[in-house]
């Protein structure tokens, strides 16, 4: 569901409301704690959260000030002040942020639950909502996009950069400072077919401006670039450009990492439509950014496929290995193309060019042996290039021998070319199941993760980050995948580990509560006896083996 951050610097009020929402809520909810507003900070500069429920009085900042700093970091985030009775005219200041709750500390624990959920509730809702663009938010024609759309790629795939490459891209209301670092995340629309993007570019490009001016935080100036085939740029710099000479980048990260969920979520819902990130903590300069996306490209590839809504962090990912002996020695703009929506999943434009290479191969006359050749072996070296990048070797060679795509003795032309057209088919084959293997296999390394690591905090952000989804994405996939909430699957699982030690161990119940992950005995004893029925020590004295 998200993510809850409870800040209250009496140990023990911070305690029961920690165990109560991870304990007796069995919403997808990440449950953190703070006990000051300092440590609070530090969660907020690092992690997205969808509510925060605080004090409003605590050493060193009050709520009031420690609320700008989440609305600074969070805008879209929804706060819950817990109040004494005296406390009320002391929020008067931020009467305006409708988005705002107040709950008296003396409420029933319903009733905070209820708040909370409520709370979730309004972020749900605001993923199916349309935004309209700001009035100050530049709007550009079709064909404004355009010029700036090809100006970049130009200047970014030149050996040489204009002198006056500011100014240009200043007159192009392009908001890039080409001087200073800057954060770059590809991203990729999901199953989008090139005949989609061809008539609906500019729309796509509008909508998502939109939704990322909506939902990125305040001090963030971001930017989207179409590159080409459905991918792109995000580009990021800090809005006051005095802050970029020593600025958090790391900071600046995750704040702008954390509202990639809002973006994927309203773009899916309102949008009917899937976009991908392959995220970079390092900041790069104007002149490294076609490096910079042709490595985040590769990932993607690599790792995205047809999968949708993923989120890849580059410096946590391993890029698949390369040999450059597999390429040729001469590439022609076709072979390029049929490359390219291989990579892309692209059948139908795959063997649309495919169909066209091998007409004008196949009708080349006899003097051009030798060209004819080049070209097949450029399409079978990239053949064989994809299926060792993308480990398709195994599943390919049990259904067709690839032996035959470099060997010099096949039997015919004609025979080398209808060879070339089974190993097509079958890479296609193989790939149409993948997007289901791969969530599979994501999946599976969630379920196994959380296996070796019960007395672990398993939070929902921890757990996304393993599978490489969006939080939000992985909740969802997970439940129709194993037929519950991942919070009650993680629960099953610490409790089927707590009996089994009940009957098989002689350890005491606070050791088997802290195996288990639950730090508090009590709240391991109360979930317990709510899902087993019995309390635990009722439970050894009836099952276990050393009575």
């Amino acid at each position: 569901m998200g993510s809850l951050l409870i800040i209250d610097d009496e140990l023990e009020i911070l305690d029961s409301l920690r165990d109560m929402f991870k304990y007796e809520v069995s919403e997808d909810i990440d449950v953190y704690t703070a006990n000051s507003a300092r440590k609070a900070i530090e969660l907020l500069d690092r992690i997205k959260f969808d509510v925060v429920m605080t004090d409003i009085r605590m050493p060193g900042m009050n709520g009031i000030e420690l609320f700008r700093v989440i609305k600074n970091n969070w805008p879209k985030c929804r706060v819950i002040f817990l109040t004494g009775y005296k406390e009320f005219d002391y929020l008067y200041e931020i009467n305006e942020y409708k988005d705002v709750r107040y709950l008296l500390k003396s409420e029933e624990d319903s009733v905070i639950i209820q708040t909370v959920l409520e709370a979730f509730s309004e972020i749900r809702s605001m993923m199916t909502e349309n935004f309209v663009s700001p009035a100050d938010v530049m709007r550009q024609d079709k064909a404004q996009m355009w010029l700036r759309k090809e100006f970049i790629n130009q200047v970014i795939y030149s050996k040489s950069t204009p002198d006056n490459l500011q100014q240009q891209i200043n007159d192009f209301n392009i908001p890039i400072n080409v001087t200073l670092p800057m954060l770059a995340f590809l991203f990729h629309l999901d199953n989008i077919t090139s005949d989609e993007l061809l008539g609906r570019e500019y729309e796509l490009y509008e909508d998502l401006f939109r939704i990322v001016q909506h939902f990125m935080p305040s001090q963030v100036q971001a930017y989207i670039h179409f590159m080409a085939n459905s991918y792109g740029l995000l580009i990021m710099q800090p809005k006051d450009l005095a802050d970029t000479l020593t600025p958090a980048w790391d900071r600046l990260f995750h704040i702008s990492f954390g509202a990639l969920e809002y973006i994927q979520e309203n773009f899916k819902e309102t949008l009917s439509k899937s976009v991908s990130f392959v995220t970079s903590s390092k900041p790069c300069m104007f002149d490294q950014l076609a490096e910079h996306y042709e490595q985040l490209k590769r990932l993607a590839i690599s790792k995205i496929g047809m999968n949708e809504q993923m989120i890849i962090i580059a410096e946590k990912a391993v890029l698949p290995e390369t040999n450059d002996t597999l390429s040729p020695v001469m590439l022609q703009p076709k072979v390029q193309t049929l490359v390219t929506n291989l990579e892309l999943r692209k059948t139908a434009q795959y063997f649309e060019t495919l169909d066209g290479l091998t007409e004008s191969i196949s009708q080349a006359s006899q003097k051009y042996y030798d060209i004819k050749w080049d070209l097949y072996y450029s399409i079978a070296i990239k053949l064989i290039h994809f299926i060792n990048e993308n480990h398709l070797t195994e599943a390919i060679s049990g259904k067709i021998s690839l032996d035959l795509l470099l060997t010099k003795k096949q039997p015919s032309w004609e025979h080398a070319l209808n060879y070339l057209y089974e190993v097509s088919h079958c890479i296609f084959g193989i790939l149409d199941a993948e997007p289901r293997n791969r969530t599979n296999e994501a999946l599976h390394k969630v379920v196994i993760y959380i296996e070796n690591n019960l007395n672990e905090d398993l939070t929902l952000n921890r757990l996304a980050e393993i599978g490489c989804f969006n939080p939000s994405y992985l909740s969802r996939i997970f439940k129709q995948t194993y037929g519950s909430n991942l919070s009650e699957y993680i629960v099953k699982q610490r409790m089927d580990l707590a009996k089994r030690m009940l009957c098989t161990t002689t350890k005491r119940i606070n050791e088997i509560s802290l195996i288990a992950g639950y730090t508090s005995h009590h709240s391991f004893t109360r979930v317990f006896k709510h899902i087993v029925g019995v309390s635990p020590v009722e439970y050894r004295d009836k099952y276990g083996e050393f009575k």
